[in-house]
């Protein structure tokens, strides 16, 4: 007499729906840190803009006209993490400058989820 070892299908089933549920827990966890490290480096890359904009304020004693004139004050081009485009032409930073150069305001334009 022969005893045969195998798995029942009940027992293939639930092994089943476990792996799928611990891949749906590391798929969704997956996602939320990367969103977490897109919007970091995008508030990096405005912060970036922002120093930028107060060193050439300390040089020329007024804000720059746009955003284009602290380019080369960049170390590199603030390239938004969530579109790949440049962060200072495509409208992620709207850039206003105030009291004939001597404030200024910028709007932040990050996408969400």
């Amino acid at each position: 007499m022969k005893t045969k070892f195998a798995f029942t299908i009940v027992e293939l089933l639930a092994v089943a729906i476990i792996i799928s549920i611990l891949v749906g827990v590391g798929i969704n966890a997956y996602n939320s840190s990367i969103y977490r490290s897109r919007t970091v480096t995008f508030q990096e890359n405005v912060n970036g803009v922002v120093d930028c904009l107060n060193v050439y304020f300390s040089i020329n004693h007024r804000y720059p006209d746009s955003l284009e004139e602290i380019r080369g004050c960049l170390n590199h081009t603030p390239v938004n993490p969530f579109t790949g485009r440049d962060m200072l032409t495509d409208g992620s930073i709207v850039y206003i400058q105030l009291d004939g150069g001597l404030e200024y305001t910028i709007v932040i334009n990050q996408p969400n989820k």
